[in-house]
């Protein structure tokens, strides 16, 4: 699709000032900035964060059901049903190191058949942080979860003609695995997957 052309093209904000007000990486930092709009107007105190990229994964068994796993979200008060997802972090050689070690640690599941499904801003007002979403094919179990000491995972296998449906009768609650689930089945439907050369979880850190 060609861009959208404009008369007029859109101009960035420029930041005058800038203090971190809030600092607890690599969880979460906030900054807040004094901003000079394009039409001059000023905005003071705006709060942007920093913090991990994400990665999620669309998971599938030769069986034909998607993986999910099922927890307890304190945001939310309450249990939340979504893909496998989490944090990258700094011994991360990229993100789809980072998706193959989630999916593993989260689920007990490893698959050798990876592809990128896209990068997508979390909180564009407020963060540059994202998250990047991946096809998993072909999942086998490899063992047992190792999961950190704050989680408590279920996991929890749904047929692939089921998913449509819980993305519309609430069944999974979050924007970022809605997303996550639109993604995979597109991917699927479409023939969109190209797996990815990269370094394994077998292949050790």
């Amino acid at each position: 699709m060609a861009p959208l052309q404009q008369d007029n093209p859109l101009e960035s904000w420029q930041v005058l000032e800038e203090k971190v007000v809030y600092d607890n990486l690599p969880w979460l930092r906030l900054i807040e900035q004094h901003v000079l709009l394009p039409n001059g107007r000023h905005i003071e105190r705006y709060l942007v964060s920093e913090g991990l990229d994400v990665v999620m994964m669309f998971p599938v068994t030769p069986a034909g059901e998607v993986i999910f796993v099922e927890q307890y979200k304190h945001g939310m008060g309450m249990l939340s049903l979504d893909l496998p997802a989490g944090y990258m972090d700094s011994s991360d050689s990229s993100p789809l190191f980072a998706a193959q070690r989630e999916l593993e640690e989260e689920t007990g599941y490893r698959s050798e058949r990876w592809t990128h499904l896209g990068s997508l801003f979390m909180s564009p007002n407020r963060s540059r942080g994202q998250i990047h979403y991946f096809l998993a094919e072909e999942c086998q179990p490899a063992g047992h979860q190792h999961l950190d000491p704050t989680e408590e995972l279920r996991v929890r296998l749904f047929r692939l003609e089921e998913i449509p449906g819980m993305m519309l009768d609430g069944a999974v609650l979050t924007i970022s695995s809605i997303a996550g689930m639109a993604l995979g089945l597109l991917a699927l439907q479409q023939g969109l997957t190209h797996p990815q050369a990269g370094r394994t979880i077998s292949d050790g850190r």
